[in-house]
C-alpha cells in the first residue's frame, strides 16, 4: 500500500509536535505548510499570520515543552 501524501506526518518538528498535542489538527498543519511553502516565509510565521495558534498560546507551550528554538528535533 503506497502512503499518500495528505497522511505523511509533517517534515518539521514543530507541526509535528503541535498535532500530537492536539494544539493543531492535521487540516490546518498542511494549510499553514502550504502558506508556509508557496509564501516562502518560515512554518512558524505562517502559523502566526494565519491566526491558527495565537503568539502567546505557542510561546507558553513551547516554553512549557522545552521548545526553545535550537532545541528542536528534526
Amino acid at each position: 500500500m503506497s502512503v499518500t501524501p495528505a497522511s505523511q506526518p509533517p517534515a518539521s518538528a514543530l507541526p509535528r509536535v503541535l498535532l500530537q498535542a492536539k494544539l493543531l489538527k492535521t487540516q490546518q498543519v498542511e494549510s499553514v505548510t502550504r502558506s508556509s511553502t508557496s509564501e516562502k516565509i518560515p512554518f512558524i510565521d505562517a502559523l502566526i499570520k494565519s491566526g491558527t495558534l495565537q503568539p502567546v498560546a505557542l510561546a507558553q507551550f513551547c516554553s512549557q515543552t522545552d521548545l526553545a528554538p535550537g532545541k528542536w528535533i528534526p
